[in-house]
């Protein structure tokens, strides 16, 4: 599954876009690019897009599990663009399991309102 990692420094954005096959392999993958990019900080805002995600093959111990180590500090801003239920169920679980941790996540079906969310003073 392919997925790229963008750093806005200007808007202090993080933006990750997945496509094809949503797996365990591809948070990994995403994570590992984030801390091989110098200007990733755990207090920028996120946005998770996964609206060209075609396949959901996460188990829910998986989302637990990485909801609890994320890379992004407490109470930041995070948003989840989706595109279909099926991804809105996937980001809904992982938005649950990501509340214990501390994490601040809302869910979009547009990319410009997850924007406009995150990046409000």
């Amino acid at each position: 599954m392919p997925v790229t990692l963008e750093i806005d420094i200007e808007n202090r954005l993080v933006i990750s876009r997945f496509s094809g096959e949503f797996n365990i392999e591809a948070m990994l993958e995403l994570r590992q690019q984030a801390i091989r990019i110098p200007a990733f900080s755990g207090d920028l805002v996120a946005i998770d897009d996964v609206t060209a995600v075609t396949t959901v093959s996460v188990l829910a111990e998986d989302l637990m599990h990485l909801s609890s180590q994320s890379l992004m500090n407490p109470g930041v801003r995070r948003a989840i663009v989706v595109s279909n239920d099926l991804q809105f169920g996937m980001a809904r679980a992982y938005q649950m399991h990501s509340e214990f941790a501390g994490q601040d996540i809302q869910i979009f079906r547009d990319f410009e309102q997850a924007r406009q969310w995150v990046t409000a003073d």
